[in-house]
């Protein structure tokens, strides 16, 4: 588990980049509804909306029913808040009942601080997400299965600080990212395998300080990751099994896993020592003319 002051600093730097985005956002789209309490997220739904055109932001909601008629939002949806303060934004809401309808998100998708939500099943008619996807410090969150319908995802994946989710089960119909990977501090997780068909990350994947993670599995089809890759202070990880077809990375870093102890999975990678940070993991790893020694692999 990293030091608080590390959780600060990711979180505000999530902020940083909301706040920039957001700027981008109301330069294209002046419609933000900020919702704050449930009294006035059943005054939108009874509205009967099926298309929002605009900016959807939810906090102080226990229950999201009076959503069912939405079917697509052009803008962006955030339930919850990114402000780097730590104030619980819906502390009591626990599924997302009422969105079973929505099928697009024109731009971000977030779920940050909810407390109590437990699962996202009610994404399951979920196909377009325009940008991005966060999911981020939702302490109950045992299940992100929801989103298996979906087949587009125009920017990141970030799933940061979720303590109780074993597995990213999901993304299965996601074959290429747009922007960034991230998979950092979820302390329960044990399963990538929802990764599996992701051919190519366009910028970083990083997946760090997940210490329940013991085998990287995951990422068998991942081919390139053109900028930088990071596997980094996941402290009980013994081997990295996915990646078998992954041949070319910007640069990778290999860093601070202390247990990890084989790389089979880097068998095709074509790397120059210059372009790797490779350190402090229980083994040496060797790059010989451009690839990883995995001559003690089956």
């Amino acid at each position: 588990m990293q030091q608080p002051y590390k959780k600060l600093l990711f979180i505000a730097l999530l902020f940083i980049n909301f706040q920039f985005t957001e700027a981008q956002s109301q330069s294209k789209k002046s419609n933000t509804i900020e919702i704050t309490t449930q009294k006035e997220l059943e005054a939108f739904g009874k509205k009967g909306l099926s298309k929002f055109e605009g900016n959807l932001i939810i906090s102080g909601a226990s229950d999201l029913s009076p959503l069912a008629t939405l079917v697509e939002i052009e803008g962006k949806l955030v339930i919850g808040d990114h402000t780097p303060d730590g104030i619980v934004q819906n502390p009591e809401l626990t599924s997302l009942n009422g969105l079973q309808n929505l099928t697009k998100v024109g731009r971000h998708l977030s779920f940050h601080s909810n407390p109590k939500l437990e699962n996202l099943d009610a994404l399951k008619n979920l196909i377009h997400i325009g940008e991005t996807i966060n999911i981020m410090d939702n302490a109950s969150l045992v299940s992100i299965k929801g989103l298996d319908n979906v087949t587009h995802i125009g920017g990141s994946i970030n799933i940061w600080l979720n303590g109780k989710l074993e597995a990213i089960d999901t993304f299965y119909n996601i074959t290429e990212v747009k922007e960034h990977v991230s998979i950092y501090d979820n302390e329960s997780l044990h399963d990538l395998s929802g990764f599996s068909n992701i051919k190519k990350i366009e910028k970083n994947l990083t997946i760090e300080e997940n210490d329940a993670l013991i085998k990287i599995n995951g990422f068998d089809a991942l081919e390139t990751v053109q900028n930088r890759f990071v596997i980094e202070s996941n402290s009980y990880a013994v081997s990295i099994d996915a990646f078998k077809n992954l041949k070319s990375v910007g640069f990778l870093q290999l860093s601070n896993n202390t247990r990890l102890k084989t790389v089979c999975g880097f068998r095709n990678l074509k790397i120059s020592k210059e372009n790797t940070k490779i350190k402090y993991n229980e083994r040496k790893f060797i790059i010989v003319d451009g690839m990883f020694d995995v001559s003690d692999c089956n």
